[in-house]
C-alpha cells in the first residue's frame, strides 16, 4: 500500500532539525516580516472587526487591478490547491499535470480521487477540450514561465485552468500581475508564504470570474470555512508595504542568485535559470539516496527530484539562508558530487 506520509512535507519538516544548511525551504525567512515595522493594533483590529476581509479584498483587487468579487481568501496556498483541484474535478473530465511540478498539484487530486493524469513538461501532449490543466507559473522546482510557453497559452484560452502564481513575485514586476487579467476564465491563486516570509499566517487569496468564485467559496466551506481574520488583517498590513519587501527580498535574491550560478557552473552541475524564482533544479544522476547521503554526510538538506515526478535530481532553494551560509552549502554540495 502507497506510504500516504510519504511526501514532500515530511521531508523537509522531519529533516530539518538534522542539518546544518537548509537548502529545502523555498520561502523568505520570517525576519524579512519581523523588520518590516508592521505593528500588530489591538485596538485597530477591534476597529476593524467586522469588515476584515472586506478590507483584504479591497486591497488585494486594488493592487492587481482586479474586481474585489473576484477575489477569494484563502488558509495558504495548500488549501488554493485543493479547492482548485476539486472545482476542476467537477468541471472536466480529467485534470492533466505537467511535471516536474511541485508534489501537491498532483498528488492532491490523486489521492483524493480525482480523475488526473501526469505528464512529462517537454512532451507533445495534446490538451483535450474535456481536459483542465493545473500548473504553476513559475513552475516549482525550474523556475520556468510556463505561462509564456505556447501549450500553456492554448490551454489558458481554452480549458479550464489552475495555476498558482506563488513564486511570481520573485521576477520583481513593476507592476503586480496575474494571468487571471489577460486569461479571465482562468483561476489563479497567490500566497504570502514565500515572497512575503509569512508562512506562520496561513493566508492567501485566488482570482477568478464572479461566477468561479462562488463556486470556490463554496467549496472552501468543506475545506476551512473561512480565513483566519487575524491572518487577513496582517496580509492587509503586509500587502500594503509591498514596496518595502520588494526591495529587501531583491537585495536577498540579487546577492543569492550570483553566487548560485557561479557555484554550480564551476562545479560543472546542470541547473534550471534561477532568475525567475526562488528555486533551481539541478539535474543529473542524483536520486533520494544521495540526497540523503548527502543531508547525512554533509548536513545539507536538499529536496529529491522524486517529489516533483522524477526519479533524479534535486531541487535547491535559495532564499531563507544568507549568501554566506548558503555558499558554504554549495561548497559541500559541490564536494559531495565529486567536483574538481
Amino acid at each position: 500500500m502507497e506510504n500516504i506520509f510519504d511526501n514532500i512535507f515530511t521531508w523537509i519538516l522531519n529533516n530539518k532539525s538534522r542539518i546544518g544548511y537548509d537548502l529545502a525551504a523555498s520561502g523568505m525567512d520570517a525576519q524579512i516580516f519581523i523588520k518590516s515595522g508592521i505593528d500588530f493594533s489591538r485596538e485597530e483590529f477591534q476597529r476593524e472587526s467586522g469588515k476584515i476581509e472586506e478590507n483584504f479584498y479591497e486591497t488585494v483587487a486594488d493592487i492587481y487591478g482586479v474586481d474585489r468579487d473576484e477575489v477569494v481568501s484563502t488558509n495558504g496556498g495548500s488549501e488554493a490547491i485543493q479547492i482548485a483541484s476539486l472545482f476542476l474535478s467537477r468541471e472536466s473530465e480529467r485534470i492533466v499535470i505537467p511535471v516536474p511540478e511541485y508534489e501537491p498539484m498532483y498528488l492532491v487530486p490523486e489521492r483524493y480521487g480525482f480523475r488526473s493524469t501526469r505528464i512529462r513538461l517537454e512532451s507533445e501532449y495534446e490538451l483535450k477540450r474535456n481536459e483542465s490543466l493545473s500548473f504553476t507559473d513559475p513552475n516549482n522546482p525550474t523556475g520556468a514561465l510556463l505561462s509564456r510557453k505556447e501549450f500553456f497559452k492554448s490551454a489558458l484560452e481554452n480549458n479550464p485552468v489552475f495555476c498558482d502564481e506563488t513564486f511570481s513575485e520573485f521576477t520583481f514586476p513593476h507592476k503586480p500581475f496575474t494571468n487571471f487579467t489577460e486569461y479571465p476564465s482562468a483561476i489563479t491563486s497567490f500566497t504570502l508564504t514565500k515572497f512575503y516570509g509569512a508562512g506562520f499566517l496561513r493566508v492567501g487569496f485566488m482570482f477568478a470570474s464572479k461566477d468561479k468564485i462562488s463556486k470556490l467559496k463554496e467549496y472552501r466551506r468543506l475545506s476551512s470555512g473561512s480565513a483566519n481574520l487575524i491572518s487577513l488583517y496582517l496580509g492587509k498590513k503586509i500587502l500594503e508595504r509591498r514596496e518595502y519587501f520588494a526591495r529587501e527580498v531583491k537585495k536577498v535574491m540579487d546577492a543569492n542568485r550570483k553566487i548560485l550560478r557561479e557555484k554550480l557552473s564551476s562545479f560543472g552541475l546542470t541547473f534550471s535559470d534561477p532568475n525567475n524564482s526562488s528555486t533551481t533544479l539541478v539535474s543529473g544522476d542524483f536520486d533520494e539516496k544521495w540526497c540523503k547521503d548527502l543531508m547525512e554526510t554533509k548536513g545539507v538538506l536538499v529536496t529529491p527530484g522524486k517529489y516533483f515526478g522524477l526519479e533524479k535530481g534535486f531541487r535547491i532553494c535559495f532564499t531563507s539562508t544568507s549568501p554566506e551560509k548558503l555558499s558554504e552549502g554549495l561548497d559541500l554540495i559541490g564536494e559531495f558530487a565529486g567536483a574538481k
